[in-house]
């Protein structure tokens, strides 16, 4: 007899087991499109095992707060093995975050669990359930540490850049789900139809059941629209010779070709033949006909691409700008992820800059919200280069309600 295939919540739990043993390098969007492809997986079974992982790495140690101080007898929470452990943190939150349906959380959850663990963790959820005002409460005057469940050197940066205040905000920006924003792909013609927009390049968020053709033949693309802060600053022009050096998956790419209306002469480099080949795909999908794409490791410089009119260089960073969609990012990084990151970005963009042609600009950007990696990088940049600092621009997730984003123009 067929085994039948695991369960959403059996998904679940073997993610986030795989993924707390992995490499800070995979992240669980990685192993939930992996897991939910080989089950093949329905578009709303998708959703649901992605929002119970998500939920459980945004929400980890409030869960753990519930579990240790009111649910678990003084030292449980060491005592618990592995399996168990995860089942109970998908359920409290499917229960007390997602507010999934009790009776399915419980019957489910405790399936999830070897025969011995199983009255525990049927008593455990269930007085959870019947608790969850009381657990709720606990949390509003719990450390920022517990309520958000972000790293405490993490919130003491925020702090210090933001204010104590704005902080809570971002914090809480972090920890809920991201929108799909979408824009129209101009260079398409026929571009898809989209709401009225605000914003310049037609950005907004989508609602409702989507065309599978606005993808599949390129009419539009989904990105955030702090994506669109270099590209813009960078201003391309048609004719121009244009590098963009980490280009991979091609949204920026995609966005410097539509504002040159693909009459630039772009060059788009990145490593790794996963990376490039989806550039590749997204650069034919979206009717790009200026881009070609080259692979180059920037570690090293190279005169063999050429000397370029204007670079984009979008470098490798923290992601703290983006922790709302890059949820786990925030349990992959420690103090010194920052001054790690900086140095490597001096050196990435010191060697790009290399290809700069006399009197060419560059655009220094990242996904960052953090001022060693920002502004300061950018002040490094321009003191080793001779090239000057003429316009700065910045997305902060709490004020500006998109995802947080940095550019600095250079030129000389």
């Amino acid at each position: 007899m067929k085994n039948s295939p695991p369960s959403v919540r059996k998904l679940a739990q073997r993610i986030l087991i795989r993924w707390a043993d992995a490499p800070d390098h995979v992240y669980a969007e990685t192993l939930i499109s992996s897991a939910a492809s080989d089950a093949k997986l329905a578009p709303r079974d998708r959703g649901q095992l992605q929002s119970i992982v998500f939920g459980v790495l945004r929400n980890g140690n409030l869960i753990d707060f519930w579990l240790a101080d009111h649910l678990l007898k003084r030292g449980g929470l060491r005592k618990l093995r592995e399996e168990v452990h995860t089942a109970l943190r998908t359920g409290l939150c499917e229960l007390l975050i997602l507010d999934h349906s009790p009776h399915a959380v419980v019957n489910e959850t405790v399936n999830l669990v070897g025969k011995p663990f199983r009255g525990l963790t049927n008593a455990i959820l269930r007085r959870a359930d019947r608790e969850r005002d009381a657990l709720l409460s606990s949390a509003e005057s719990a450390p920022l540490e517990t309520r958000f469940s972000h790293p405490n050197f993490l919130i003491d940066r925020f702090t210090e850049a933001f204010g104590e205040a704005a902080t809570i905000e971002l914090l809480t920006w972090n920890n809920s789900p991201s929108p799909v924003y979408l824009r129209p792909n101009l260079l398409h013609p026929a571009p898809g139809e989209s709401p009225s927009s605000d914003h310049p390049l037609g950005f907004y968020i989508q609602k409702g059941k989507l065309d599978p053709k606005f993808f599949s033949e390129g009419q539009g693309y989904a990105q955030d629209p702090s994506t669109a802060l270099a590209p813009q600053l960078l201003d391309p022009k048609p004719g121009e010779r244009i590098l963009d050096a980490f280009a991979a998956p091609g949204g920026k790419t995609a966005l410097l070709a539509q504002l040159s209306q693909d009459k630039a002469i772009i060059t788009a480099t990145d490593t790794g033949e996963h990376r490039l080949e989806k550039l590749r795909e997204n650069i034919a999908n979206l009717h790009i006909n200026s881009a070609t794409v080259h692979e180059h490791d920037w570690s090293e410089s190279t005169d063999r691409l050429g000397a370029f009119d204007a670079i984009l260089l979008d470098v490798p960073c923290s992601n703290t700008g983006v922790l709302r969609r890059r949820v786990d990012a925030r349990w992959r990084m420690d103090e010194d992820t920052f001054s790690v990151m900086a140095s490597l970005q001096i050196q990435l963009a010191k060697n790009a800059a290399a290809a700069l042609a006399p009197g060419g600009r560059l655009v220094y950007s990242t996904c960052s919200i953090d001022p060693e990696e920002n502004l300061q990088v950018a002040e490094a940049l321009a003191a080793a280069t001779g090239l000057k600092i003429k316009e700065t621009s910045e997305a902060l997730p709490h004020r500006d309600q998109i995802d947080g984003a940095f550019s600095a123009l250079l030129q000389s």
